[in-house]
């Protein structure tokens, strides 16, 4: 207790004290708002702002091995990678428990999902929510988020294949002050206004998948994951040109949303290696990645005249069935997502008979994942670099004949090798 006859002096003293820890209150509190996410300055190690500190879990080679076929089709070297990918993958290495398989299976149903008590939140932009690849994408991005205890929350909004929903819709998280939006940014060039406002404000913004925002800089978005979209596209190139003819080819270059950056940049570049070769590009459709629009797509394509190569950012099942059904020829088909559906036609294809090479890459599900791992190693202090280039590459179909029959046939022919998911966990996606 404060004596009497000492109260003026130590009140004195009290209001110094008290004045000069509210200066540096301020201070800490200016320095907080200047860092790279809305949760404020992160602290780099153990329990901060950003949450408990992402330890990767250790992983032997031969579970490093598994992983990388399971990813990619093919093994690739861990230091062929970036650091935030091979980090990924030994978190996803990690089997769920039943509680985070619990979990997951709930959030599939709905907008905003508590998952733990981690301060920062995910939100999820998608376009098309109702293409089974998006499905599958959502749960990765769920998964990976369940095994960071730093998150807490994750949000989830759809477009729908409307521009204008999209822009509300990431508007929304903004407002809501969502710590990391990330998510299959297909309207591109159209989002980056409001990365960089969601930047300016400390929040991040990560492009996932494959579908970047071109142009965009640190000003707008933390980092870019995915493919380099121009090598990409020469290997496409490269593909048709190997399996023939090796000049005087026509190609057919398909998307599914029309415009989107990711058709936009593998084509740029797939073109001109084409022509280089003597090719030419001599149709170029949208599907909007629907059976419906890939029959119609495969149908104009016959009766244009044909070609010699359909090169498609996603599956060849309805493209297989159409020319089959249509008694058309069957092209070289090169696709780069690894449905089953895909794979389960061509197998059956060449079992009754037809003779056509079908070339396939890795679904690239998995691709949001390192966006998230990314964004919260920045948030507690990481120092990352803005570009993350995953290697993504064409292998024959049939390469892959004996995986796709491993695969229960609960799992639809809309199913993906490449998901990096239990079975029951994509089966709750598309119920989801």
């Amino acid at each position: 207790m404060l004596r009497r006859n000492r109260g003026n002096h130590l009140i004195r003293n009290w209001v110094v004290i008290v004045a000069a820890l509210a200066a540096m209150a301020v201070v800490i509190s200016a320095c907080g708002s200047s860092s790279d996410s809305a949760s404020g300055d992160k602290a780099s190690s153990g329990e901060g702002k950003a949450g408990p500190k992402l330890e990767i879990p250790p992983i032997s080679d031969a579970d490093y091995k598994k992983i990388s076929v399971d990813a990619f089709d093919y093994f690739i070297p861990k230091d062929e990678l970036p650091p935030v990918v091979a980090d990924t993958l030994a978190l996803l290495n990690q089997p769920l428990t039943d509680e985070q398989l619990t979990k997951l299976n709930g959030c599939l149903k709905v907008a905003v999902c508590e998952i733990g008590k981690g301060p920062l939140s995910v939100g999820y932009l998608e376009t098309a929510g109702n293409v089974p690849y998006r499905k599958l994408a959502r749960a990765v991005t769920i998964a990976t988020a369940l095994r960071i205890p730093a998150i807490g929350k994750i949000y989830y909004t759809d477009a729908n294949n409307n521009l204008q929903k999209a822009l509300s819709d990431f508007r929304g998280m903004i407002t809501q002050k969502v710590d990391i939006m990330t998510g299959i940014f297909d309207y591109g060039a159209s989002m980056k206004p409001l990365s960089r406002q969601a930047t300016t404000q400390g929040l991040q913004v990560i492009p996932g998948y494959t579908n970047y925002i071109p142009g965009a800089t640190p000003k707008e978005v933390s980092f870019q994951v995915g493919l380099d979209l121009c090598e990409y596209g020469k290997d496409y190139a490269a593909t048709a040109i190997a399996s023939g003819p090796k000049t005087g080819g026509k190609a057919a270059f398909l998307t599914g949303l029309a415009g989107n950056p990711f058709g936009n940049g593998w084509q740029k570049c797939a073109k001109p290696a084409l022509e280089a070769a003597g090719w030419k590009v001599v149709f170029n459709g949208a599907t909007e990645d629907t059976p419906q629009g890939e029959a119609k797509q495969a149908a104009a394509i016959i009766s244009s005249g044909g070609v010699d190569a359909i090169m498609y950012d996603y599956t060849c099942e309805n493209f297989i069935g159409e020319f089959i059904r249509l008694k058309a020829k069957i092209p070289t088909i090169i696709v780069s997502s690894g449905t089953l559906g895909c794979i389960r036609a061509v197998e059956k294809a060449y079992k009754d008979g037809h003779q056509f090479d079908a070339y396939i890459a890795n679904s690239d599900i998995w691709f949001g994942a390192p966006s998230i791992v990314a964004a919260v190693q920045k948030a507690q202090g990481a120092k990352t670099p803005f570009s993350q280039v995953i290697p993504q590459k064409h292998i024959p179909v049939k390469d892959l004949f004996a995986a796709a029959e491993a695969v229960p046939r609960t799992i639809p022919n809309s199913g993906n090798l490449n998901t990096l998911l239990p079975l029951s966990v994509q089966e709750a996606a598309f119920e989801g």
